[in-house]
């Protein structure tokens, strides 16, 4: 007759089967071949998944040779989609069979394949079952790296919300590392999660999970609290197995209370449980439990016996943590006996397998995934965000086109009816002598229309004054400096002065129409890099004559100097000369921008393959709430007057730039001592 557990392991297949759709085909997927016999054997292919996963729950080795042979024929047709679904089935099918080793390896085969193929029910399941397998063997530090990259992964694609299964188990993961806090916080996710969801069986389980942990930290009526909750849930949802686990840490919570009657009374409920679902993850928890007790009360033979059954049970499906502890109260057994060797030798295994699970270099792997993982989330949150602005930029835009069209709507129906108007009233003039009688009447209409007319006179005058307005403010200082040159009456010594707010005023409106065709190409993808070979050295006193002749006018109280390294005279790159050439004259004019006094300097350096051109200053420096926010489109320093000049899109324009050739920009700063700029692109060099 089959065993309880063998009913609960076909649920647990189901349940994660049902995650996966029966509508998922491959049809949108490329493959390598396009002939009538690859069609085929595709659609063998798919025809032998959808069997295999309505039958995957009997492992039976038939099912085995089927998932072999599909493996195969995706081999032989190249068919990723197929090599993902049978590779999973295969560890599924040595889960079911408790050969954890042989799960585990083709588990980590489909791992990256379903990642590939973006199939997220096949990625979730993968990730629970391989996730279940390192958790209940000891390997905690490989099933946090799993569990958090499945993590990262949902994260991404915005999925996490309903994932209480794998929060709960990176919560387990942590737990198993000694980092209680981050366990508690992700158990209490996943009891969010499963509440929010429905999940009542699930909750209960995890409820038992955060028990444990209370546990682990010594609080040990708070972990009877949260067990009695959990183990209630999952005796009333048939989760008997889990259950079976639940009594066997209720029973370590009462041994630590020295309540030695109901510590027994609990091993017997977890035995039976265990005894019944064919649980062997729970017996040897719970013979370990037994080894416990009988070596508190000292009976020392009977605590070996219960020991050494716990590390029979365990050691086949590789409960490296339960046998861990088996090792260490063997040893402590032996030792109260006086069997020193014996000791030694049980404690020479205990430290083996501890450095095994609990590897220092791979917990600084986890902390570092995580770090990146919350970085994505507040990407996530950022891109978000601008997603918003960006739509409610594009509903004012809208909005404003559509006045702007309904304004001109309505100016060219006043214009049409004007001249009508005018055409009326001619033929009325003509008409006049022969029309005494309606004299009076014509001249009534005369009157309107002529009122008429000066309105419509007015609304067009005020029109254009606003359009030129918008055009002639730029050039006012132009123009007006330009007369005063020309008045003869100037002395020569003004002259210079008044070329010098000319030529200002002209370069920077060119500089300012240049930013915003340039801004405006760059966000259609219309520039192109043109690359060219030339030599570093000679680019560098191009650029310093250029600088030193745009900016000899401004303040004299600023020294500009720029470093050429002689080695650059033999160092050729390829990329866009041009620009680069923008681009570090953008940073250079926002240097001398913002530096009323002290110096500037620009200079180049190679490092580790790059070519660094660095600009720095002792001008205001930089504020900003957020690190690297300047480059972001018409936004300044918090600490740039308002009145200042510019449109805030150099940086942006200069990133862009740097980012189109391959390379980075970066920038070091604090206020009132000035700023850096590093603008480092990829050196195909040839000396």
């Amino acid at each position: 007759m089959p065993t309880v557990n063998f009913y609960c392991k076909i649920l647990f297949t189901l349940m994660i089967l049902l995650f996966i759709p029966d509508n998922l085909t491959p049809s949108n997927l490329p493959t390598t071949k396009d002939t009538s016999n690859n069609i085929q054997q595709i659609e063998i292919i798919n025809n032998n998944i959808e069997f295999l996963r309505q039958n995957i729950s009997k492992p039976h080795d038939s099912l085995k040779k089927v998932i072999n042979q599909t493996i195969q024929l995706s081999l032989a047709e190249n068919y990723s989609y197929g090599l993902a679904w049978n590779y999973f089935l295969l560890g599924r099918f040595y889960q079911l069979k408790e050969k954890n080793d042989s799960a585990i390896i083709y588990y980590q085969k489909a791992w990256p394949l379903v990642k590939a193929q973006q199939e997220s029910r096949l990625v979730y399941a993968v990730s629970i079952g391989l996730g279940n397998i390192f958790w209940e063997t000891g390997n905690y530090s490989s099933g946090l790296e799993l569990t958090l990259e499945a993590e990262q992964y949902f994260e991404q694609h915005n999925a996490i919300e309903n994932k209480y299964d794998l929060l709960n188990l990176i919560a387990l993961n942590y737990e198993g590392l000694f980092q209680y806090q981050k366990a508690l916080e992700y158990f209490n996710r996943a009891i969010e999660s499963a509440r929010k969801f429905q999940q009542e069986d699930f909750e209960g389980v995890i409820l038992s999970n955060l028990g444990r942990l209370y546990f682990k930290q010594g609080d040990y009526q708070k972990a009877l609290y949260s067990i009695r909750k959990g183990v209630k849930l999952e005796e009333k949802n048939l989760f008997f197995s889990s259950a079976g686990r639940s009594y066997t840490m209720m029973a370590n919570a009462f041994l630590q209370l020295q309540q030695y009657d109901s510590t027994l009374v609990y091993l017997k409920k977890a035995y039976a449980h265990n005894i019944n679902t064919d649980d062997k993850v729970g017996l040897a928890r719970t013979y370990l439990g037994y080894g416990e007790y009988y070596y508190q009360i000292n009976q020392h033979s009977t605590s070996v016996d219960y020991l050494f059954k716990a590390i029979e049970v365990g050691d086949p499906i590789q409960l490296d943590h339960e046998i861990l502890t088996s090792f260490k109260l063997l040893a402590n057994n032996f030792e109260e006996t006086g069997n020193i060797s014996k000791s030694n030798e049980y404690l020479k295994k205990y430290f083996s397998l501890y450095q095994q699970i609990y590897n220092v270099e791979r917990l600084n792997q986890l902390n570092s995934l995580e770090h990146r993982l919350k970085l994505q989330i507040k990407e996530n949150q950022i891109h978000k965000l601008k997603i918003k602005e960006e739509e409610q930029t594009i509903q004012y835009l809208t909005f404003i086109t559509i006045a702007g069209l309904l304004f001109i709507i309505l100016l060219l129906i006043f214009i049409f009816f004007y001249r009508r108007n005018n055409q009326l009233l001619k033929q009325k003039n003509k008409e006049i002598h022969q029309q005494k009688n309606n004299l009076e009447e014509l001249n009534k209409k005369l009157i309107l229309a002529e009122t008429n007319a000066g309105k419509a006179d007015e609304i067009k005058t005020r029109f254009l004054n606003t359009l030129s307005h918008e055009i002639r403010t730029p050039l006012n200082g132009i123009v007006g400096f330009s007369s005063l040159i020309a008045d003869s009456k100037l002395s020569e010594e003004k002259k210079p002065h008044y070329w010098s707010v000319i030529r200002k005023n002209s370069e920077d409106l060119m500089n300012t129409i240049d930013g915003l065709l340039e801004l405006s190409l760059a966000a259609s993808g219309s520039i192109k890099i043109n690359q060219s070979t030339f030599d570093v050295f000679n680019f560098l006193d191009q650029l310093k004559v250029e600088i030193k002749e745009k900016y000899s006018h401004l303040n004299k109280e600023v020294d500009f100097k720029v470093h050429n390294n002689t080695s650059f005279k033999k160092l050729f790159v390829t990329t866009d000369q041009e620009m680069i050439r923008k681009s570090i004259l953008r940073v250079v004019d926002n240097a001398f921008k913002f530096t009323l006094k002290g110096k500037i300097e620009l200079g180049a350096d190679k490092k580790r393959g790059f070519l660094q051109f660095i600009v720095s200053d002792t001008g205001l420096g930089i504020a900003e709430d957020t690190p690297g926010e300047i480059f972001i489109q018409f936004i300044k320093g918090k600490n740039i007057p308002n009145n200042s000049g510019g449109l805030g899109i150099g940086l942006t324009i200069t990133s862009y730039f740097v980012k189109l050739m391959g390379g980075k920009i970066s920038y070091e700063t604090e206020l009132n001592k000035g700023s850096k700029f590093i603008i480092s692109i990829p050196a195909n060099d040839e000396q």
